[in-house]
């Protein structure tokens, strides 16, 4: 069994990257989807701040690895042998993953140009949509750990977790 956690900072290509290892055979669990999910049961709204929030509160509520927990769960019950973790953004669940799965388990830090990540959020019709760069920036710093408690986004303390690192800044797309 081969499993791979991706974390990146928002806008980075991390679920264009995530659906090119999905197409590889890889099957993919999101992390989002989990608190999309969580956020439908409590009757929340699933804008990129409430997943946060509701990402937090879990963490706090239930120990900061609790979605891991939740991800390791989907493992267990499936028969594939390749698994892809995406969205990772707290240490606490690199390190569950890790001592749960042992070498099974690979983390890919995805990095990517503050500026082509602000572009890609500005100019996005999804969930992670952002209208000015203020906006960004704010967004941007909770990923990334700033200001935040140890249950809440870590992005920069997992990038440091990583067992290989991809800037996909240097990645030009292919047309197929």
């Amino acid at each position: 069994m081969i499993v791979i956690g991706l974390t990146a900072p928002i806008g980075s290509g991390k679920n264009e990257f995530a659906t090119a290892l999905e197409h590889m055979g890889f099957f993919r669990i999101n992390i989002a989807e989990i608190l999309e999910r969580e956020a439908l049961l409590k009757g929340l709204h699933s804008d990129w701040e409430s997943l946060q929030d509701l990402g937090d509160t879990l963490r706090q509520t239930h120990g900061a690895s609790y979605l891991a927990k939740k991800a390791l769960a989907v493992i267990n019950a499936s028969s594939s042998k390749l698994y892809l973790v995406n969205g990772i953004k707290n240490p606490a669940e690199v390190i569950f993953l890790q001592e749960n799965l042992a070498t099974s388990f690979k983390l890919i830090g995805l990095k990517a140009n503050k500026q082509k990540r602000f572009f890609k959020l500005l100019n996005s019709t999804g969930v992670k949509q952002v209208t000015n760069i203020e906006e960004f920036e704010k967004l941007n710093a909770r990923d990334f750990g700033e200001g935040q408690p140890e249950w809440g986004h870590q992005v920069s303390k997992c990038l440091e977790l990583a067992d290989l690192s991809v800037d996909l800044s240097k990645v030009t797309p292919r047309n197929n």
